[in-house]
This record gives C-alpha cells, sequence and structure tokens, in this order.
C-alpha cells in the first residue's frame, strides 16, 4: 500500500513490486494466483482497516462523545496519501474503481446516520449533506498532497461550524 501512497500506479507493476519487496517473481506466484489476485487482497486489506475498521471504531463510541473524537480518530487512522494512491489506480484498474466505490458508499452512508441523528435531518438531507462534506475531504486529498491534514482538519472545523449554525438555529 505504501507504493500507492507514493502516488505512482505504475509502482504497482510485478517486476517493481518484487523488487521493493526483495523477492523472485516466482515467490510472488507463491503467494498469489496472479497480479489481479494480489490487488485483489491489497484493496480488501485497505477497506478493512481504513473503512470497516475505523467505521467500527466510531460507532462504538457513544454518540455525545463521537464528535470530538472522530477526527482525531480519523486523522490517526486513515492514511490519506494510501487513499489518494487507491484514487489514482482506480482510474486505470477496474477493481480498484470497484471497491474505491464501495468504501465511498459506506462512509458516506455512515456519515449520514451520524449526522441525520445530531441534527434531527431527514435521511434525503442528511445524505446530501454527507456527501458535501465527503467531496471536501476528497477533494482535500485530491488538491493538497503536503498539507493535507491541517487543510483538512481546518476546512472540516469551518464546515462543522457552519453546519452547527444553520442545523442547530
Amino acid at each position: 500500500m505504501q507504493r500507492l501512497a507514493e502516488g505512482r500506479p505504475e509502482a504497482l507493476r510485478l517486476s517493481e513490486l518484487c523488487k521493493a519487496a526483495g523477492l523472485t517473481i516466482g515467490s510472488f506466484y507463491h503467494h498469489f494466483d496472479d497480479q489481479a489476485d494480489f490487488f485483489d487482497k491489497l484493496l480488501n486489506r485497505w477497506l478493512k482497516i481504513d473503512t470497516t475498521d475505523v467505521l467500527s471504531a466510531l460507532a462504538a463510541i457513544p454518540e455525545e462523545e463521537r464528535l470530538e473524537k472522530q477526527l482525531g480518530i480519523l486523522s490517526k487512522v486513515m492514511n490519506q496519501k494510501i487513499d489518494k494512491g487507491i484514487r489514482n489506480f482506480a482510474t486505470v484498474n477496474r477493481r480498484a474503481a470497484e471497491v474505491l466505490l464501495e468504501v465511498d458508499q459506506l462512509r458516506i452512508t455512515f456519515m449520514a446516520c451520524y449526522r441525520e441523528h445530531q441534527w434531527g435531518l431527514s435521511p434525503e438531507e442528511a445524505l446530501r449533506l454527507s456527501q458535501l462534506e465527503y467531496a471536501a475531504f476528497v477533494g482535500v486529498q485530491m488538491i493538497w498532497d503536503e498539507d493535507m491534514r491541517e487543510k483538512g482538519q481546518s476546512l472540516y472545523t469551518l464546515f462543522q461550524a457552519m453546519a452547527d449554525s444553520h442545523y442547530k438555529s
């Protein structure tokens, strides 16, 4: 996954993977059926670590504490450079595009449920708001490479204040 975080999908060529890992191509095939099998396992690992495990951890936090803790959990657990690398990889790999769509939908749905309860929104309004919030999150990943966490936290704080002002009044 670190190779994806470097932003070069071509770094996932079999010869480059083996060279970086200090393995022969034969040992690669001892562990994986083929390169598609490797990609599938890599993508499923990313789905688990950066989405399902994170959402489970957030769901376990009592609702009244979740907002203040969620940004900290997300910034500590999620590797946004890997997310960006997966997004780049998804432009050239159909399976990556499928898993990315699944991840995006899971994250947006989780956010929508949370926003629905947080401000008493209708499911449709919570979904639209969550799509907007998630689009900003992805935009930060794609635009600001070096300042990703700082810009993301700053924009999240602004978004939260604006939404609180609008929905709490």
